[in-house]
């Protein structure tokens, strides 16, 4: 199983999700960063986008981690 996520170049209100370093990702355009996780089987996957740099690594972890804290807190998990 592979983990995966949501990103977007439509832009969205909340600039914190904005990864800084898109371009050096690989990515063709600004992107933003959606806390939609999901798994999926590794065979499905045609092509890597890109590949994220350490710092944008580690606010995509701050916003997961924040966003399931706050699932986990309401009993949506």
């Amino acid at each position: 199983m592979t983990l995966i996520f949501a990103l977007t170049s439509q832009s969205q209100p909340n600039k914190e999700n904005q990864l800084i370093h898109w371009q050096e990702a690989g990515l063709p355009k600004p992107t933003w960063f959606k806390p939609v996780v999901a798994t999926i089987s590794l065979n499905l996957i045609d092509r890597r986008l890109g590949h994220l740099d350490r710092s944008d690594w580690r606010e995509v972890g701050k916003i997961l981690a924040t966003s399931i804290t706050q699932d986990f807190l309401k009993g949506e998990i």
